[in-house]
């Protein structure tokens, strides 16, 4: 006799279930109802232990209904320990389009064993805009088996919304005694309620 108890696969299984997600991506149960916002290519190596993430090109990112030019888009990019984010950057702002050459390295300091990587795309419409929410994605470092003799690892990853983020994940703020690339010491509102950085 069947109980009509219908089990749930684990929150990381979901990207069992989508087709094209890069190497290590991770993605919550919400992302099998959200559309997909464009692509984003990363490389991520060690570079002499520290972790070295080059923001290559965006493709395919949705427009905003609201607005009739396309926006300047720029990448935030985020190493979390849990909920807790211990390192954060960004790439400059590039031209407007929807889909960016960017073309920039950046070296983050922090031990990144065992880390979440979170990368955000964001648009700069200009006066009336310059921090709209574009797409997401996550990717598991661990899963990369990153090591100073292995090659880079270049893939194309998947944006979502911000509800297809890992539940695990969110960032809920920074940590206290760590400080941001530009050397300030702020706190971080949730990325799935405020988008504010």
């Amino acid at each position: 006799l069947w109980s009509g108890a219908l089990r749930l696969p684990h929150e990381h299984q979901f990207a069992d279930f989508i087709e094209g997600l890069g190497a290590g991506q991770l993605v919550g149960r919400q992302v099998l109802a959200s559309p997909c916002h464009g692509e984003i290519q990363v490389g991520l190596r060690d570079q002499h232990g520290l972790l070295e993430v080059e923001i290559v090109r965006a493709r395919n990112l949705l427009q905003k209904a609201l607005y009739k030019m396309p926006p300047a888009p720029y990448v935030k990019v985020y190493l979390l320990d849990g909920k807790t984010c211990v390192e954060k950057q960004r790439t400059r702002t590039t031209r407007r389009t929807l889909d960016p050459l960017i073309q920039q390295t950046l070296i983050f300091k922090e031990n990144y064993r065992d880390k979440v990587l979170q990368i955000g795309v964001w648009g700069d419409y200009g006066k009336l805009d310059r921090k709209v929410f574009m797409g997401v994605c996550q990717i598991n470092v661990e899963d990369l088996r990153l090591s100073s003799t292995a090659a880079q690892v270049l893939d194309w990853y998947k944006l979502f919304s911000a509800n297809s983020l890992m539940n695990n994940y969110t960032i809920v703020q920074q940590s206290p005694k760590r400080r941001t690339s530009t050397g300030t010491n702020d706190s971080i509102s949730s990325y799935k309620t405020n988008f504010k950085f």
